[in-house]
């Protein structure tokens, strides 16, 4: 696969280096062509300005046919433009850059661009057969240009890359847009999970023992924890009792009562507590049947 990649790129640019080769040759023949026709303006006028072409144009069209003893001002300075565009092309064709030939086909369909409307919009005022014949003859060179090089209209004048610039911007806004939507998302998310979990919520169980006992114990719950509570109450016969357990933080517990004996246990801090209180110990146990077999 990376070899077919390889070779199809190869060839794609093997085939661009042929299409810039081909619009480097047809600006050069422009340089040229323009650098002549600018000298016969100059000094032979009757070829290159106010010959017989422009006068059988002019006969056609009804535009003006503008001799250059008449405005020899006006012709030498058209000469000059021409010059300098002939000179512009000769200097992008000696470049292997595809800017330079897009430049030069900018330039000609510009011109020829606004002689047309000259020629039409305002014939007898800007208009004439001269100007007519320069704009067709520019028209060509632009087209020439353009798909010889495999270029586009909207890249000689600059629209493709606008448009890819304003593409571009557009991503990076929409991927600004996402990127806040996310936090904004995970945020909303993280405020409604400490919401669903509570901060310092408190809860209370009552229960009752064996032998009428009763437990109680509240409950002060941390950010986010979970509390696990176990409790037990046992009594014996004797009247002592065992007091509950249990896990968490601030946690109150409250032990229940025997046939007499009382017990109450708080534990604050800590992973639990348990407490065995009774009215009767194992000492007191011991004593008592010592004294009862004294008896007998």
């Amino acid at each position: 696969m990376s070899r077919y990649l390889s070779t199809l790129t190869q060839s794609q640019t093997g085939d661009h280096a042929q299409q810039a080769n081909r619009a480097r040759y047809i600006v050069l023949l422009k340089g040229i062509f323009d650098v002549f026709f600018a000298l016969g303006i100059i000094f032979l006028p009757i070829a290159a300005y106010d010959g017989p072409v422009p006068a059988f144009v002019s006969k056609i069209t009804g535009l003006q046919y503008i001799y250059h003893d008449a405005d020899p001002g006006g012709a030498y300075a058209i000469a000059s433009l021409i010059m300098g565009c002939g000179v512009a092309a000769l200097s992008a064709g000696m470049s292997h850059q595809d800017d330079a030939y897009k430049t030069i086909a900018t330039l000609n369909g510009v011109f020829a661009y606004t002689a047309l409307l000259g020629c039409i919009f305002s014939p007898k005022k800007f208009g004439s057969s001269t100007l007519l014949l320069a704009a067709i003859q520019d028209v060509a060179w632009f087209f020439l240009i353009i798909n010889a090089g495999g270029y586009t209209i909207g890249e000689t004048i600059g629209l493709k890359h606008a448009v890819e610039r304003l593409s571009k911007k557009k991503e990076e806004v929409e991927q600004e847009r996402e990127r806040r939507e996310r936090e904004q998302h995970i945020r909303g998310g993280k405020e409604h999970y400490d919401e669903k979990e509570g901060y310092g919520a408190t809860g209370t169980t009552t229960g009752s023992g064996r032998n009428g006992g009763n437990t109680t114990q509240s409950q002060s719950a941390g950010y986010g924890g979970q509390q696990y509570r176990q409790q037990h109450q046992q009594s014996s016969p004797s009247g002592g009792g065992y007091g509950g357990s249990g896990y968490g933080t601030g946690a109150q517990q409250h032990g229940g009562t025997g046939s007499g004996g009382q017990q109450q246990q708080q534990q604050r801090f800590g992973s639990g507590g348990s407490g065995i209180e009774g009215e009767f110990g194992s000492h007191g146990l011991k004593s008592e049947r010592a004294r009862g077999v004294e008896h007998q």
